[in-house]
C-alpha cells in the first residue's frame, strides 16, 4: 500500500494506494417505473479498513439491456434508464483487484404503466 502526504499552510492530506478487496452496489434492490430513472453507487472495501464510494475504476454492465441500460461514462456513470419492457433485470459493477475481477449486482424490477 503507497502512502503519500500532502501540507498546505492549514491542512494536511494523507492519501493512500490501498488494493479494493470488496465491493457492494446500492441500492442492492429496486423498483423503476417507465419513464423514470435510477442512480447506482457502488462502494469498495479496501485494504486499509474503509469503505468509500468507487467511480472511475468500476466497469457498469447490464446483464438484461433489453430491459434497462446504464451509464457507463461521464457525470451520469450508473444512472439505470428503463428500455420499454417489464421484468426483472440485473447491473452489474466490476472492478479489478491483483486477485481478478470483484463484482456486485443490483436486481432492478421495471414496470410499464
Amino acid at each position: 500500500m503507497s502512502r503519500w502526504r500532502l501540507e498546505v499552510p492549514t491542512r494536511i492530506f494523507d492519501f493512500t494506494d490501498a488494493e479494493i478487496l470488496g465491493l457492494r452496489v446500492t441500492p442492492e434492490r429496486s423498483e423503476l417505473f417507465y419513464p423514470d430513472t435510477l442512480q447506482l453507487q457502488a462502494f469498495g472495501w479496501f485494504e486499509d479498513g474503509y469503505e468509500r464510494p468507487v467511480r472511475r475504476d468500476v466497469t457498469w454492465t447490464s446483464l438484461d439491456a433489453d430491459l434497462v441500460s446504464v451509464a457507463t461514462a461521464g457525470s451520469e456513470i450508473g444512472k439505470v434508464t428503463p428500455q420499454g419492457a417489464e421484468g426483472l433485470a440485473t447491473v452489474r459493477a466490476t472492478a479489478r483487484n491483483t486477485e481478478g475481477e470483484l463484482k456486485a449486482d443490483a436486481d432492478i424490477r421495471v414496470y410499464r404503466p
